[in-house]
């Protein structure tokens, strides 16, 4: 469950941030997560939930989740496209070498805190 560590790296991400900016506590963190980041949401909000117990600026932090459409790069026509599933077939040339360009990542969009 590598998600567990995602969370955790979140987390402390958002800590130093939080510490910068001298706030009490967090409020709300807005994650956009990638269509084929490879990413159980289910189990960052579980794991956020749980570690945000151990931490006193967090305990009522609300985590945010907004998923980011893939997009694709054809290598042989330059086509870009968002693709439904695998395999991304392009559909302009129906070239099956292709690039995913955007929808892989996690993203800390927003971090709001009290001050």
């Amino acid at each position: 469950m590598h998600e567990y560590s995602l969370t955790l790296n979140l987390i402390e991400t958002v800590e130093e941030e939080r510490i910068k900016n001298n706030a009490k506590k967090i409020k709300k963190i807005s994650l956009k997560i990638g269509k084929f980041s490879g990413v159980e949401t289910i189990l960052i909000s579980h794991s956020f939930e749980i570690l945000k117990k151990e931490r006193e600026p967090f305990k009522e932090a609300e985590l945010q989740i907004e998923f980011e459409d893939a997009e694709v790069k054809c290598k042989n026509c330059g086509n870009i496209f968002k693709p439904d599933d695998f395999p991304f077939i392009c559909p302009n040339c129906e070239n099956i070498y292709n690039e995913i360009i955007k929808g892989f990542d996690i993203i800390i969009e927003k971090i709001e805190m009290e001050i």
